[in-house]
């Protein structure tokens, strides 16, 4: 009897020994959603891999683009309006939630299906989004 509290204190120690880091979630979440790529988004975008950098606490998004020159994909996904929309986006999916309470810094790299150049990037990081 004495030493319930002992085994109690013993056994949620282990068990908080088993959870998960945020980091290790991550990393888990963005394999897991890897697995479903390639995948087509619409007629003009496919989303080709999904990685999750430790250092820098960074999700990356990979995509390709097609249906118009390089220089007018360049333009769209480089534009301000493509930037507030990607933030807004992201901060309105209650999927995301967890990511932004961990200040997760969010890359999307946008590449041309066609020739393979990069077209240009968008960094969300916490500071956008706070």
């Amino acid at each position: 009897m004495k030493h319930r509290p002992l085994i109690a204190l013993l056994a949620l120690s282990l068990f908080a020994a088993c959870q998960e880091t945020g980091d290790e979630r991550c990393a888990r979440e963005a394999e897991e959603a890897d697995r479903q790529c390639p995948k087509t988004i619409d007629e003009s975008t496919r989303i080709d891999s999904i990685r999750y950098r430790k250092e820098g606490n960074k999700f990356c998004y990979f995509y390709s683009l097609k249906g118009q020159t390089d220089e007018e994909l360049k333009a769209i996904v480089n534009s301000p309006d493509n930037k507030l929309r990607t933030l807004q986006s992201l901060t309105n999916a209650a999927e995301m939630r967890y990511y932004l309470e961990h200040s997760v810094t969010f890359e999307y790299i946008y590449c041309s299906q066609t020739t393979k150049e990069r077209l240009g990037i968008i960094t969300i990081s916490p500071e956008d989004y706070r």
